[in-house]
C-alpha cells in the first residue's frame, strides 16, 4: 500500500495489528510499548521510505478525530534519516529505540537522505493523549 507520499506501507492505517502467529517480532515489540505506556495497541504499521526521499510536511487523519499515542520504532535507519514535527524541530532516529508520543495531527514531515531506505513500526496505543497540541 503506498499513501500517496511515497511512504510504503505493509497494512493500510489504523487496520488493527498484524498476526502475531505470522509476525512474532512484531507482536512482541507492540506488547513491550503497550506495557510501557499502559495501554493496548489497536493499530500498527510497518512503514518504509526509500534512500533519497522525503515525505512532504502533513497531517494524518484519524478516524473520529481521536488523538491517541502513536509511537514509532525504528528498525532500519541511517545517519540521514530524520523526523520534523511541529513546535518540535527535527530528530533523528535511532534504531531500536521508541519515539514518541508522535503528534501526528500536527504538521510533521519525513525524510530519508541516506544511501538505504528506512524502516519503522508504528503503534497506536488506544490511549487518548493529554498533550495540549
Amino acid at each position: 500500500h503506498v499513501d500517496g507520499t511515497g511512504v510504503r506501507m505493509a497494512t493500510f492505517p489504523c487496520k488493527g495489528l498484524f498476526d502475531p502467529r505470522s509476525y512474532p517480532a512484531i507482536a512482541v515489540a507492540c506488547d513491550e510499548i503497550a506495557a510501557l505506556r499502559n495501554a493496548p495497541a489497536m493499530h500498527a504499521m510497518l512503514n518504509w521510505l526509500p534512500a533519497q526521499s522525503s515525505v512532504p510536511k502533513h497531517i494524518d487523519p484519524y478516524p473520529g478525530n481521536r488523538r491517541v499515542e502513536r509511537w514509532h520504532l525504528p528498525i532500519v535507519v541511517n545517519p540521514g534519516c530524520w523526523i520534523w514535527q511541529e513546535g518540535q524541530g527535527s530528530v533523528i532516529p535511532v534504531a531500536g529505540m521508541w519515539m514518541g508520543p508522535v503528534y501526528y495531527w500536527r504538521l510533521h514531515q519525513v525524510g530519508n537522505d541516506g544511501d538505504v531506505p528506512r524502516l519503522h513500526l508504528v503503534v497506536d496505543l488506544d490511549k487518548e493523549t493529554t498533550c495540549c497540541f
